[in-house]
């Protein structure tokens, strides 16, 4: 290849991997938002919300990203919302990383032992005081 090809698409190239580290930081934003509400679900004692949670993390970790990614960007534009690529990249993203992240929080909730809770509750801690 001639480096003068390089030389000259440079820019382009540092403009779409500008785009792709934005989309990719604002889709793992976005995850970890909506999988802390999964995680909520899946440690909830209502056993409702946790099939639901764990029926969400079964689809999304078992569907590949990029037929997560066209599903979105087809499913919303047969249905008429005109969304730019970016914004369906941005929300396959999110929910799709939103899986996995609920379930790395979830083993951190898990891994903290009852008793520290038990511990922090009969030292008068407040249940936001525990958590931190």
């Amino acid at each position: 290849m001639k480096p003068e090809v390089i030389l000259h698409s440079f820019g382009y190239l540092t403009q779409a991997a500008a785009t792709t580290v934005a989309v990719s930081f604002a889709g793992i934003v976005l995850g970890f938002v909506i999988g802390a509400l999964v995680c909520a679900a899946r440690v909830s004692r209502r056993a409702w919300l946790t099939r639901l949670g764990a029926i969400y993390i079964s689809v999304f970790r078992g569907v590949p990203l990029l037929v997560q990614l066209l599903f979105v960007y087809y499913f919303l534009a047969k249905y008429g919302l005109d969304v730019p690529a970016v914004v369906a990249a941005v929300g396959a993203l999110g929910l799709s990383s939103a899986a996995f992240q609920s379930e790395i929080l979830r083993g951190a909730f898990n891994a903290v032992p009852r008793g520290q809770g038990e511990a922090a509750t009969a030292l008068g801690f407040s249940g936001l005081d525990i958590w931190r």
